[in-house]
């Protein structure tokens, strides 16, 4: 899968001219939101782990370049984060985050963080796991889930629950995983991994905190993950294109609810190969996609899915 054999990736015409030799790729899906659960008459709501960061995939940065082959055209899709915002009532609203592919290639998506005991307090499974959220057993997600080699995440942290001191896990990063909730503190998020596909350092893919009751929320792991709330305050959203967790959302009295659980950072695909392999013919759209130079190579950012063509 990763490129370090000879591989036709793509849909093309059949035409040997139409395609692009010797390119490397980076992969992200969408981030996991935040948990946080609706209201049960008389109880509160939120108490949750943070959402674990999108799959990361790339070829790019190891000793070998990569020897690809994609031919034209070809659909890319960018994953969605999971969707934050207010609980509705009664009932869970914690979405794990959307895949994304570049053909045979595929990031799965960020798990969702686990909620309140009596909905789900476990972190869900993704490209990297969601944290658990307070409650008897949060147990973090499994990260790399499907697996692929090497791993495309990280396991979220585990929630903690005593009487009347609550936090959830962080979720997993690209390159570690989630803190366990603890006293006083919400579970931090794993942090991303850096990759210089662009040709400039960047780190994507930081898992989501955990939130905290009393006490402060997690904060998101480096590369886009968002903190967690502090007891019944709102967790943080990450930012599109980073592929982060989003933060988990703290608790409050039903049946207002209004602590919100974080939104998932949107995933992004790049593409990189010589300049010199370049066809004539050549376009991306829509124009949200971008094609830019570094030094003898040509690099193709997907921040929204479409279409490369030849």
């Amino acid at each position: 899968m990763a490129g370090f054999g000879y591989q036709i990736l793509g849909f093309g015409s059949g035409s040997a001219e139409k395609k692009i030799e010797g390119v490397d790729y980076l992969v992200l899906a969408g981030g996991g939101s935040g948990g946080a659960s609706g209201y049960e008459s008389g109880a509160s709501g939120g108490l949750g782990g943070g959402g674990g960061a999108g799959g990361f995939i790339a070829s790019y940065g190891v000793p070998q370049r990569s020897t690809t082959t994609i031919t034209a055209p070809l659909s890319i899709t960018v994953g969605a984060g999971g969707a934050g915002g207010l609980t509705p009532a009664p009932g869970p609203y914690n979405p794990s985050g959307n895949p994304s592919t570049f053909s045979t290639i595929t990031a799965a998506g960020g798990g969702s963080g686990g909620s309140w005991a009596w909905i789900s307090n476990e972190g869900q499974p993704g490209g990297s796991g969601g944290g658990g959220g307070y409650g008897y057993d949060g147990e973090g997600g499994s990260g790399n889930v499907p697996p692929v080699s090497p791993p495309q995440g990280n396991d979220g942290g585990q929630g903690f629950n005593v009487p009347n001191v609550h936090s959830g896990g962080g979720g997993g990063g690209a390159a570690q995983a989630g803190g366990n909730g603890g006293p006083g503190s919400g579970g931090a998020g794993g942090n991303g991994s850096p990759n210089s596909i662009t040709g400039s350092d960047v780190t994507r893919g930081g898992g989501g905190g955990g939130f905290a009751y009393p006490g402060s929320g997690g904060s998101g792991g480096s590369g886009g993950g968002a903190a967690g709330a502090p007891a019944s305050g709102a967790g943080g959203s990450a930012s599109d294109n980073t592929g982060g967790g989003g933060g988990g959302g703290g608790g409050g009295p039903a049946p207002t609810q209004q602590p919100t659980n974080g939104k998932g950072g949107s995933g992004v695909v790049i593409l990189r190969f010589p300049t010199a392999n370049k066809p004539g013919t050549f376009a991306v759209s829509p124009g949200d996609n971008t094609v830019a130079t570094t030094g003898s190579d040509t690099v193709v950012t997907f921040t929204v899915s479409g279409t490369l063509t030849l």
